[in-house]
């Protein structure tokens, strides 16, 4: 039998023929030494760890909650205002938020969203198995926030972050215009031609809901914490309004860029460009 060689290494099938004969040869050895049954195979090995082990401050799900809070009661805003007292009920309701706690909320709320989809959790998790690939990670985020971009799946998970946000901003942006009509709407009621007694306190105390920053709700916290360390419960709306678990992956799926390629450039089965006319 003639092998090739190349510096002391078989090369190309005849390692692989050699590879096979030699246990080919051993398997007959050990089959006519054999007396007694074949002792049972060996337990299977455990099943390999999921993972290391998910942590994330309370104060991310804190963030959340405030955001979540503010987009239930602004949702809820009605405009059937029936005198000057349901309108300051609902002015105070709308104007109860501190604007830097809010978006601090929304980012907090959006990277909950993201942690829903299953193969960006997947990928981080894989850096986060790597301490020095987690610190490397952790100063390209603060070097960079738009490094997070390039994370494999970050545009599946962008897409949930955005579905979600969307929602709660066209849901709040249709109560809104709702007042807005009823606005017109009351003027052609008798009571709001009366004279509102205490304007000015009115005033004083919308703007001082605007700046004072809303206490955490508990529940809703343990809850956006128990998501994000799982991957699973969080509930968010369609645009329709109608709450909705998890998204079919179709929906999620971000579309494809079709680009133009010029005939000559698209290779043939021998890997060769279509020669020109």
């Amino acid at each position: 039998m003639k092998l090739s060689l190349s510096k002391g290494h078989l090369r190309g099938s005849a390692a692989y023929s050699f590879l096979a004969g030699g246990l080919l040869a051993l398997g007959l050895t050990l089959a006519g030494c054999a007396s007694d049954a074949p002792p049972p195979p060996p337990p299977p090995p455990p099943p390999a760890p999921a993972g290391p082990p998910v942590a994330l401050s309370s104060q991310i799900s804190d963030a959340a909650a405030t955001y979540v809070a503010y987009i239930e009661d602004a949702r809820k805003l009605s405009a059937n205002f029936a005198d000057g007292s349901a309108v300051q009920s609902e002015l105070q309701t709308g104007a109860s938020f501190e604007p830097t706690q809010l978006a601090r909320g929304a980012v907090a709320y959006g990277a909950i969203v993201a942690m829903q989809e299953p193969s960006f959790r997947s990928a981080l998790r894989a850096y986060a198995a790597d301490p020095a690939a987690r610190a490397d990670m952790v100063q390209k985020l603060l070097s960079d926030p738009n490094y997070a971009t390039g994370l494999p799946s970050a545009n599946v998970a962008a897409r949930r972050i955005i579905l979600a946000l969307s929602s709660d901003g066209q849901s709040v942006y249709k109560a809104g215009a709702n007042v807005k009509q009823a606005a017109y709407d009351i003027q052609h009621q008798n009571w709001s031609k009366e004279f509102i007694p205490g304007r000015d306190e009115r005033l004083a105390l919308a703007k001082q809901n605007s700046v004072t920053l809303k206490s955490v709700q508990s529940d809703q916290s343990a809850k956006l914490l128990a998501a994000a360390l799982t991957g699973g419960g969080l509930t968010v709306r369609a645009a329709t309004g109608q709450a909705t678990g998890e998204r079919p992956r179709a929906i999620l799926q971000p579309p494809r860029r079709l680009t133009r390629m010029p005939i000559s450039a698209v290779p043939t089965c021998s890997t060769s460009p279509i020669p020109k006319p």
